[in-house]
This record gives C-alpha cells, structure tokens and sequence, in this order.
C-alpha cells in the first residue's frame, strides 16, 4: 500500500518540478531498508521476515517525507488527512473491535456480532472524526469574534 503511494507522491513532486527532492526522499527510504536488512536478518528469531519489515519501514518513511515536501509546496495536507487518515484511524478500531469481539468467543454467533461492531464502530468513527474536524474549523472563528479582529478587517477593507 505505502509503495502505491510514494509511486502517486512521487509523480505529485514531479509535476511541481521537485525531482530531486523525491530522489532524496527515495534515496533516504532504500538506505534505511539496507541498514535495516544487514540488522534484522542477522537477528535469528526474525530471520526472513526482517527482510519484510524493513522493506515496510523504508516506504512508510519515504511515504511521509513525500508528504511533507507535497505539503511544503502544495495545500494537499488537508485533502489528505480527510481522504486517507480518517479511514484508516477508523479501520483500525473497526479492527480492534472485531478481534476483541471474537476473544469472547469462537462460534458463527461472535462472528457475526464482530462484524455487525465492527461496521458500526468504523462508520460512528468516520463521523465523529468529521465532526472533531469541523467543529475545530469554528474555534478560530470563534476566536475572531471575541478578539474583534473581524470587525477590524471589515472596516479595513471598506
């Protein structure tokens, strides 16, 4: 998944002619995947697999030094954190939800509950992040009109 996206990022810095920044970001994700190879596969509990979380850890880091530097050039942070961060907190408690569901029990009966609460937990996330989101959008309005600083800017623009 964070591959797909560094691809997507990748291409986004491009076409704002910063290339080499997502070079550097590339450049800096491969070499923590080297270093982090040489040390967990040497590790014998882990083996092969330290092979796999190196490789998730290099694009998790490329991923987020692309978001920065798309987020420095461009106003996508916003975009975003709605389209990618609110389901992926909310699916994360969907799957909490369900795994704990099913801990109470191993029948049809639990996993038919885990998915019933687990959708429900997921969609009551999706709007409660929304509206976290759009009740911060008021505070600094809310600010605004305590201040006087709107009444400031009407009258400086007449």
């Amino acid at each position: 998944v964070f591959a797909g996206f560094c691809v997507v990022q990748n291409c986004i810095l491009q076409g704002l002619s910063k290339q080499g920044i997502a070079m550097r970001n590339t450049i800096i994700g491969i070499s923590l995947k080297i270093l982090l190879n040489l040390l967990l596969t040497a590790n014998v509990k882990l083996n092969i697999f330290g092979s796999v979380i190196s490789t998730l850890f290099c694009f998790i880091v490329i991923f987020t030094l692309n978001l920065y530097s798309i987020s420095k050039y461009k106003s996508y942070f916003n975009t975003f954190i709605s389209s990618v961060y609110k389901p992926l907190i909310a699916a994360i408690l969907c799957g909490c939800t369900a795994f704990i569901t099913v801990l109470f029990g191993d029948s049809s009966f639990f996993t038919v509950l885990a998915i019933l609460l687990a959708a429900i937990v997921y969609f009551t996330v999706l709007i409660l992040i929304s509206i976290i989101i759009w009740a911060m959008g008021f505070i600094p309005k809310i600010q605004n009109a305590f201040s006087g600083k709107e009444k400031k800017e009407k009258a400086q623009k007449k």
